[in-house]
């Protein structure tokens, strides 16, 4: 079926928190995310602009602004901030701001902000756009995608605009002794309703 249906929704698998707030043992919280979205980590498109269209607004707020801080978030953790404009996942740059803001995760938010200002504003969904930006920030000239080494130089070049963003979302981790992903199992739990069959 295409375009794939991403808004089956799975049943709550029980809480993943105790009352007090502390995890559950027998909670997995990246099994919880996965289940949360995993309809539409398994059925988006990346780089579908057609598909994108039809298929985002079948999606509630919380869906998109889980997804896209779940990606982003893991993409910063893999390669940091570059790594977002760089690779597919750029197109969900703006969506994970948003949900971040919805979510109460003002100081990520703030690193996000900070770093599309430096970048691009609003940040193209395009990754061929981005790649172009990238290159242009790098001072480069444009470039084959497939060339590692000008990828490399790119990546070295881009990064020290954002070593310090990079830096400020580890020690936010840091400072909040959690994972992204138990911070965004505690939002589902709080929202349930939004990203589980009832």
């Amino acid at each position: 079926m295409y375009p794939p249906d991403i808004t089956e929704r799975n049943a709550w698998p029980g809480p993943c928190f105790s009352e007090s707030g502390g995890k559950n043992e027998a909670c997995n919280e990246e099994n919880y995310v996965f289940a949360a979205i995993g309809s539409v980590a398994s059925g988006w498109e990346f780089e579908e602009p057609e598909w994108r269209r039809v298929n985002q607004p079948r999606l509630n707020e919380d869906q998109i602004g889980l997804f896209a801080i779940w990606n982003v978030a893991g993409q910063i953790e893999n390669g940091g901030i570059t790594q977002v404009f760089y690779n597919s996942f750029g197109e969900l740059a703006e969506d994970a701001l948003q949900g971040a803001r919805r979510f109460g995760l003002n100081r990520l938010a703030d690193i996000l902000e900070e770093a599309y200002d430096r970048f691009a504003r609003p940040v193209p969904i395009d990754r061929e756009e981005r790649w172009r930006l990238l290159e242009k920030m790098a001072g480069m000239q444009p470039h084959d995608s497939e060339d590692m080494e000008a990828v490399s130089e790119i990546f070295k070049k881009c990064s020290k605009v954002f070593d310090d963003l990079d830096d400020r979302y580890f020690d936010l981790l840091n400072e909040s002794g959690e994972s992204i992903l138990i911070t965004l199992a505690r939002i589902i739990e709080a929202r349930k309703g939004s990203f589980f069959k009832e």
